[in-house]
């Protein structure tokens, strides 16, 4: 093989591995961005549903009471 062949073909090699690697990491990047915001979703959803459960319970009692107390 002619030794600027050989050159040639290297240097592609390690421009895809190099590329191929930027590419991993700009996924990576997106990936763990788009799993923080799903956690943060997660959270504020479960946040609001027990707000919400401890609010119905709340009101249920104090319709119980006004119910027994008339």
């Amino acid at each position: 093989m002619i030794p600027e062949r050989y050159t040639e073909i290297y240097n592609k090699a390690n421009q895809n591995v190099t590329e191929n690697t930027i590419d991993a990491s700009r996924l990576n990047k997106f990936v763990v961005g788009s799993t923080e915001t799903f956690n943060k979703s997660i959270e504020m959803a479960q946040k609001y549903y027990n707000e919400f459960v401890q609010n119905y319970f709340s009101f249920i009692n104090k319709i119980e009471k006004s119910y027994y107390n008339h």
